[in-house]
C-alpha cells in the first residue's frame, strides 16, 4: 500500500538547516534495501507509514556513523507535510549513540549561530522546531546512561547565554520536559536535575510562562 507526500529537501550549510519541498513522491510501506547510504535510510524512514517506523528505527539508527544522518533527521522533524515527523524523529534520535547526538548538537548550534550571521535575525523562530526535535531525543536516547543524557543537556544549559536559539521558549520548554523525563530513570542524580530546572525560576528569566512551567516540573520532582 502507497500513498504520497511532499518530497522533503534537506539542505544544511553555513546558512543554517532548513527543510525545503518539492513534488509528490510514493510513501513505501516497507524499507527492504540492504544496504543504502544513511541518508537516503532517514528518507525511506519518513515516508514509511507510522505504525511501520517502529519496526525498522532501531536498524537504521545502526547505519549511522556521521552526524549528516542525524541533522537530516532533525530537518525531517520539522516537515509538516509528514504524518507524525516529529515524533517519528523524536524516536529515531533515540536510538542513537551519546557520541553523534553530542556531536549533532555542537554542530547544529554551529550551524544555527552562522544562520543569524546571514539571515534575518526574524527568522531564527524557524530554527526553534529543530532544536525542539533534538532535544527531546536526547532526553529519550534510552541506549545512553540517564547521567550522561543529563550532563548533555547541562552543557546546553551552559552554552545558552551566548547562544541567542537555546534562550527560545520552545526550546526552554523543550529542555525542562526533557529533564522532567530524566528523573524517570536509574542512575541519575535527581538533585542535579532539580538544579538544572531551577535555572528556568530565577529572577533573571524574564518568560512568566517559562518560570511557571519550571515551577510546576519541581513541584512534580518533589
Amino acid at each position: 500500500m502507497v500513498g504520497t507526500v511532499n518530497r522533503s529537501v534537506i539542505s544544511y550549510s553555513s546558512r543554517g538547516l532548513s527543510t525545503a519541498y518539492d513534488a509528490p513522491v510514493q510513501r513505501v510501506s516497507s524499507v527492504n534495501a540492504p544496504y543504502v547510504e544513511p541518508d537516503l535510510r532517514v528518507r525511506q524512514y519518513f515516508l514509511t507509514y507510522p505504525q511501520t517506523r517502529a519496526k525498522i528505527r532501531g536498524a537504521i539508527a545502526k547505519s549511522f556513523t556521521s552526524v549528516d544522518s542525524l541533522l537530516a533527521i532533525v530537518a525531517f522533524g520539522g516537515n509538516r507535510n509528514l504524518e507524525d515527523a516529529y515524533d517519528g524523529a523524536v524516536d529515531l534520535l533515540a536510538e542513537c549513540s551519546g557520541y553523534l547526538l553530542w556531536n549533532t548538537a555542537i554542530t547544529l548550534l554551529n550551524l544555527t549561530q552562522a544562520s543569524l550571521r546571514y539571515q534575518s535575525r526574524s527568522r531564527i523562530a524557524e530554527q526553534e522546531i529543530f532544536w525542539e526535535v533534538l532535544i527531546r531525543g536526547i532526553g529519550c536516547a534510552y541506549h545512553v546512561p540517564a547521567q550522561d543524557r543529563l550532563q548533555m543537556l547541562g552543557q546546553l544549559l551552559a552554552m545558552s547565554s551566548a547562544a541567542e536559539i537555546l534562550t527560545r521558549r520552545v526550546v526552554k520548554a523543550a529542555m525542562i520536559d526533557s529533564l522532567r523525563n530524566l528523573a524517570d530513570d536509574e542512575g541519575v542524580d535527581k538533585s542535579e536535575i532539580r538544579a538544572y530546572i531551577g535555572l528556568f525560576v530565577i529572577p533573571s528569566e524574564r518568560d512568566q510562562y517559562i518560570r511557571t512551567y519550571a515551577e510546576e516540573a519541581l513541584e512534580d520532582l518533589a
